[in-house]
């Protein structure tokens, strides 16, 4: 029996926080505390930013990892570790999670941009316009509040999109890797398989099988 050990959960191992940093656009809405209309200067939509991987050739990756011939090792090692952050980074599958991220930012951003220049242009008319009945004025000041309320969602409605659509894709991948770590921990005959991000410890008698996977999730 192979157990994938980790001391995260099963959702926590899928958002894979660590892969996919996250970075900060600061709205530059203006504030108006007069007409009861504020948007805090530190509100902030958390984009999903991820970094693309090294550009390696699969020919070149493969050729630098360790060669390994499982039938020579199997059942000389009673545990198995793994890096699974180099594993997915090696991924064609990863590369274009990253394009779609990207793109999935860009449009969400560019989104916001086009919200905070309708605010702006709105606060500015009605700032400059002195000839407003009370009644006007009071109509409008409540529009602006409604195109806060909307811009205030819309940022953590995107932010939420973004990790829902992050974990989305990232899924199939992960679950890919597990199978093949359960396979190539079958056939070494190991008991456990722990995640380098958890390993505090390991001797010789726990194998790297980081290259071993690798190699075979590129061939597949």
């Amino acid at each position: 029996m192979l157990l994938l050990m980790s001391c995260a959960t099963k959702k926590q191992a899928l958002d894979v926080p660590a892969l996919v940093p996250q970075d900060t656009i600061k709205p530059t809405i203006v504030d108006n505390k007069d007409n009861g209309i504020e948007v805090k200067s530190d509100t902030a939509i958390l984009v999903p930013q991820v970094s693309l991987a090294p550009q390696i050739q699969e020919s070149e990756q493969r050729n630098n990892l360790p060669k390994m011939d499982v039938s020579d090792i199997a059942g000389k090692h009673i545990y198995g570790h793994i890096n699974m952050g180099d594993v997915i980074m090696q991924l064609p599958e990863y590369k274009q999670v990253i394009h779609k991220m990207d793109s999935l930012q860009l449009y969400l951003a560019e989104q916001y941009k086009a919200m905070q220049v309708e605010y702006q242009t709105k606060q500015q008319e009605l700032d400059s316009d002195t000839t407003l009945l009370p009644m006007v004025r009071e109509m409008k000041e409540s529009e602006l509040q409604s195109l806060v309320d909307r811009i205030k969602y819309f940022l953590s409605y995107s932010e939420q999109q973004l990790v829902e659509e992050r974990n989305r894709l990232l899924s199939p991948i992960y679950q890919k890797i597990q199978t093949v770590i359960k396979e190539t921990g079958d056939e070494l005959k190991l008991l456990y398989v722990f995640d380098n991000s958890y390993l505090l410890v390991s001797s010789e008698n726990s194998i790297d099988i980081t290259p071993i996977v690798i190699n075979r999730m590129l061939q597949k």
